[in-house]
């Protein structure tokens, strides 16, 4: 689906979904991201919402992520976009991550309230908001599904992931996507 943004709203927020790993949703992202960023010239920020599993350091070519969300979330009640833009990892000029968390446990903290304030925060920004959600439907997916601008949704030819996709296609019906 896609939205036209409201006129006040400088980014565009893209989440590309998948009810099963292993569809490709993380290579996706980031090969959207460095596409978007050279035709755009405008930046592109991917934030790693698989919060147990968060792979995009890898495919962006990252090494080291200093900040996670974890950072952001326990630093959550003096967020402001200057502190915000210090916990994206950069990757050249015009893309930059919010990592998932690399250590066990730390995904837990992360709530909708979070996400939504996050993303909100980032999309005031010129540019492109990209998201890798988790492959379920969780309240910190459902919250930043509801963000998005347009949602892709990936899917591998088997039938166990046609049928996730049939069940996912469903509850985004009702959820109005």
């Amino acid at each position: 689906r896609f939205r036209e943004t409201d006129e006040s709203q400088q980014g565009r927020v893209l989440a590309v979904y998948s009810s099963k790993g292993g569809c490709g949703t993380t290579f996706v992202i980031a090969n959207l991201a460095v596409a978007l960023a050279r035709i755009t010239r405008s930046p592109s920020t991917v934030v790693d919402l698989n919060l147990q599993a968060g792979d995009q350091p890898t495919y962006l070519g990252i090494e080291n992520t200093p900040y996670t969300i974890f950072d952001v979330v326990r630093n959550f009640d003096r967020l402001d976009q200057d502190l915000l833009k210090s916990y994206l990892t950069n990757r050249g000029k015009l893309i930059s991550l919010l990592a998932a968390p690399v250590e066990i446990g730390r995904d837990e903290d992360v709530r909708p309230e979070h996400v939504t304030q996050i993303i909100s925060m980032l999309r005031t920004h010129p540019g492109h908001v990209l998201i890798d959600p988790q492959h379920s439907l969780s309240e910190n997916t459902i919250a930043a599904l509801d963000l998005a601008d347009g949602v892709v949704m990936l899917l591998a030819l088997d039938i166990p992931s046609i049928r996730s996709a049939k069940r996912s296609l469903d509850i985004f019906r009702r959820l109005g996507y």
